[in-house]
């Protein structure tokens, strides 16, 4: 086997359009032990972490032309590969998927050959000073893989779509009870997609372009977790196409990677109604100032469910703009504060700061807005220059509130446990 073919990518143009069934018969073929180790590293992100199936924690291994195909599933997600191969005999069997990515990961780099005993299931694994022979199953126990169309597939940036499911599925819930809290909204209409998630106590929403309109808008309801690891083999230098004609699930493609993910059935949450129309006060801040404000007093406030009041004021020199507060009786209290553009009228509002510092840690431009209306209303978080996300969080009830028209030079009454 030449250097030549095992270094070849599979080129998108070349994907089927449909995944053919794995071929039948005694595999038998070599591979890079690299390109083989990789591969396999990429589809283990879609094994599941519960034993929900014995064959969901096998990978298939099957021939493709001169190809080798790899997918491994949780039922939620599926992911497929493939690398260049020498293939001699065309075959598929299912293989453990620890077991053969443990072995393979012990081998010296060089060719791996293996070799399936159809009779036993069986393939005999040699590389670099190793040989193993491993027990597998029919390839025809494997869950049927989704293939995608080119022909009726969306485009997006691989990028775009990377940053845009970073800083949306952290707002997700993660209460598997709650399916659709726990998955991430895809609105797609014209030529743009919104990608919305939600926990009940805050809201992420990222809109991005389409590379093409569509005809037929369309709402995707997918776990955030399949997003989010399918987010993990994605290379950007590829672009990203997304299959959503299939009742059930959505397929993507990038490059020599299909991803194939569950859809929910069920009505996202209607958010529209919360989102303030306008505000009544607007923080311009830098947004490593304000990180490291909450930051510090989030150390106490994580003592009572990382709660903090936050006071904005507008006002001259001797104002600091913003101040951050907590208090525990049993272990302290910390106050913080920093420098910051306040419009409007004064306010007293109670934040979570686990929650205001997640939503800050997806932000890259140096200045933030904060805008609010009242201490019990809904706050929006933006990137000062970003017009394309926002992170809206719900106030926390706090013990006697201070009017919001507390004079300019006033500090926030600590937030006390109970």
């Amino acid at each position: 086997m030449t250097e030549e073919t095992v270094v070849t990518t599979y080129p998108t143009t070349d994907l089927p359009k449909l995944l053919d069934k794995p071929a039948r018969g005694p595999l038998a073929c070599t591979v890079k032990q690299e390109n083989f180790k990789a591969a396999l590293a990429a589809v283990s992100k879609a094994l599941p972490s519960k034993n929900i199936m014995p064959v969901l924690s096998f990978v298939l291994i099957a021939s493709d032309g001169d190809r080798l195909r790899l997918s491994a599933t949780n039922l939620e997600i599926t992911i497929t590969t493939w690398i260049g191969a020498l293939i001699e005999t065309p075959g598929s069997v299912a293989i453990p998927a620890k077991t053969l990515s443990d072995l393979v990961a012990t081998m010296r780099a060089g060719d791996v050959s293996l070799r399936l005993n159809q009779r036993t299931q069986t393939i005999f694994m040699t590389g670099v000073g190793i040989k193993s022979n491993i027990k597998g199953l029919d390839a025809d126990e494997f869950p049927i893989i989704h293939g995608l169309n080119p022909d009726r597939a969306l485009e997006f940036d691989t990028e775009v779509w990377r940053r845009a499911i970073d800083r949306v599925s952290f707002a997700a819930a993660t209460d598997e009870a709650r399916p659709i809290m726990a998955s991430v909204a895809i609105e797609i209409t014209g030529n743009r997609a919104r990608l919305c998630a939600t926990d009940g106590f805050r809201l992420a929403v990222e809109t991005i372009p389409l590379k093409d309109p569509v005809l037929n808008p369309v709402t995707l309801l997918v776990p955030a977790k399949s997003l989010a690891e399918a987010n993990k083999v994605l290379d950007p230098d590829d672009p990203l196409l997304m299959d959503v004609s299939y009742k059930g699930a959505v397929v993507m493609q990038n490059g020599p990677r299909l991803m194939s993910c569950q859809l929910l059935e069920g009505e996202f949450p209607r958010y529209d109604a919360i989102l303030p129309q306008q505000w009544d006060t607007r923080l311009v801040v830098s947004t490593d100032a304000l990180r490291n404000v909450v930051k510090s007093v989030d150390i106490i406030a994580r003592e009572i469910n990382h709660t903090a009041r936050f006071q904005m004021s507008p006002g001259g020199n001797d104002t600091p703009g913003m101040i951050v507060a907590t208090a525990v009786a049993e272990f302290g209290d910390n106050m913080a504060e920093t420098e910051a553009v306040v419009d409007g009228h004064a306010i007293q509002i109670a934040f979570n700061t686990n929650f205001f510092l997640q939503g800050l840690g997806v932000v890259s431009l140096p200045q933030v807005s904060l805008e609010m209306t009242t201490a019990i209303r809904p706050a929006v978080l933006r990137p000062v220059g970003d017009d394309g996300y926002f992170y809206v969080l719900m106030p926390m009830q706090i013990k006697e509130p201070k009017p919001a028209e507390a004079k300019a030079d006033a500090r926030p009454e600590p937030v006390e446990a109970r």
